[in-house]
């Protein structure tokens, strides 16, 4: 690392709490950084900040929205090493941003820049014994030092998870799914195994499905995903752009779409709209879905190279 770049803390970075979380809500790559971490990559979310619960007056830092703008992921910060006040109340948050009393999300963030074996054995017991799903992370922030010693530029870099959660399997209740907003199927298993075997691809595995985030460059602004349902796969193909909690409202461009429509029709399979940023279809088998990954990856007869493509913005 060169000698005027330094790691710093959340604080000496953006010296508070609130202009911390503001950032992950207005900073598209940093947001999408965070939740990928929790297995959030590739489809239409919205984060926003310091927005009131439904069943009280409290604000949660950050909450992460699907596109069909139901609420996912609640993120709480703490400047410093976690306590028990932080510790505590991201439950609180993750019931209280529902309207109905048996509502909740599942998944929840903390992020800090340490936490005591005391509170990760809390928040392990809190994954193991209750529905929730609680990540603790450390971001890792670097900043440009001029040479008087101020600070000319800061950026987050990473995340780094040094608490997970358990697989489903190994919890000690029976999570009902019908009263939690957390209604994704979890296949992280059969994605992280997927990814293995097709390293050339560089797929991120997430909560139930595998994409292109780390094939593609950043600056590119398409994603394709393959998502495992029950009973059959999906292939999808989206923008992965939206801008302070809003979703990009453009439909993909005429001659991407267009290249992409003609992938499905060459191979008999319908394509479907999703939203106004997405395309899909569906395939009976994970062969037949895989090859269409593939093809959309790489184009049609390599006309259209998506490497090498960005969104409209």
């Amino acid at each position: 690392m060169l000698d005027n770049v330094k790691k710093v803390t959340i604080k000496e970075a953006f010296r508070s709490e609130t202009r911390f979380t503001a950032m992950i809500a207005q900073n598209e790559e940093v947001g999408e950084m965070l939740i990928a971490k929790a297995g959030y990559g590739g489809g239409n979310f919205r984060i926003t900040d310091n927005d009131p619960l439904k069943k009280s007056s409290k604000r949660p830092d950050n909450v992460v929205y699907n596109e069909d703008d139901k609420p996912i992921l609640v993120i709480e910060a703490q400047l410093g090493t976690l306590d028990e006040i932080h510790a505590s109340k991201i439950l609180l948050y993750a019931f209280g941003i529902e309207d109905h009393r048996d509502d909740y999300v599942e998944d929840c963030i903390l992020l800090c820049e340490s936490a005591s074996p005391f509170l990760k054995d809390f928040i392990y017991s809190l994954n193991k014994n209750t529905p929730h799903n609680i990540w603790i992370m450390v971001p890792e922030i670097v900043a440009e030092f001029n040479e008087d010693n101020k600070m000319i530029d800061k950026r987050v870099v990473d995340f780094e998870v040094i608490l997970e959660p358990d697989e489903l399997a190994r919890k000690n209740i029976t999570v009902n799914k019908k009263g939690s907003t957390g209604s994704i199927i979890d296949n992280r298993e059969w994605a992280e195994e997927f990814s293995k075997k097709h390293p050339k691809w560089k797929l991120n595995p997430c909560k139930s499905w595998v994409n292109t985030i780390q094939y593609f460059p950043k600056e590119t602004k398409y994603n394709v995903t393959l998502l495992k349902d029950p009973g059959n796969y999906k292939v999808m193909f989206n923008y992965r752009t939206n801008s302070r909690g809003r979703y990009n409202k453009i439909m993909l461009d005429e001659d991407i779409i267009s290249t992409v429509r003609e992938v499905f029709e060459d191979n008999n399979i319908e394509m479907l709209i999703g939203t106004k940023s997405k395309v899909y279809g569906n395939f009976d088998t994970i062969e037949d879905a895989w090859e269409m990954y593939k093809k959309i990856a790489d184009g049609v007869d390599g006309n259209v190279n998506l490497n090498n493509r960005k969104g409209i913005k």
